[in-house]
């Protein structure tokens, strides 16, 4: 499937269900502390196997997220906020290696602006090789883009055995 951070493997068609959850533990010099559980959990569908040269790959997925947090940051642009949302991630395959991902997240907190509603949508746009990944992408709301290089090692060990 279609992923910035591992390297290519088979498609697996499907109907899946993920399951995820993590905690984080903050500590800052001031003595304040930010204690962080998230739990993540919904359904993703895989269709296609990205082997014909148009539109052969399609990935949906829905991911219902809760965050439980307790303590606060000493920096603004540090405190843990969005604790209820839903992420959506839609990806398809264009045309050959090329293929666009659109994300975003669907805020449920209840004292929130209409404005605030739909959150971090990304686009990106991919060109997916086997042995590399070149990616453009642009947040929305963060007004930020940039251009991801990947390279796969193809299960690289080092640098080799020293002669």
């Amino acid at each position: 499937s279609f992923s910035s951070s591992s390297p290519p493997e088979v498609v697996q068609k499907g109907m899946y269900w993920l399951f995820e959850g993590n905690l984080e533990f903050f500590r800052y010099d001031d003595f304040n502390k930010q204690d962080l559980m998230q739990l993540k959990t919904g359904p993703k569908l895989i269709l296609g196997e990205y082997k014909r040269n148009f539109l052969d790959f399609t990935e949906l997925s829905i991911y219902p997220r809760i965050r439980f947090n307790k303590g606060e940051s000493p920096f603004s642009f540090d405190q843990i906020v969005d604790n209820k949302v839903i992420e959506l991630n839609y990806i398809q395959h264009l045309y050959g290696p090329l293929a666009i991902k659109l994300s975003g997240e669907i805020n449920l907190e209840e004292d929130i602006t209409k404005d605030d509603q739909f959150i971090n949508p990304v686009i990106d746009l991919s060109w997916n090789r086997r042995a590399y990944n070149l990616r453009l992408f642009y947040n929305f709301d963060s007004e930020t883009g940039g251009l991801k290089f990947d390279i796969y090692s193809f299960n690289f060990k080092g640098s080799g055995k020293n002669f």
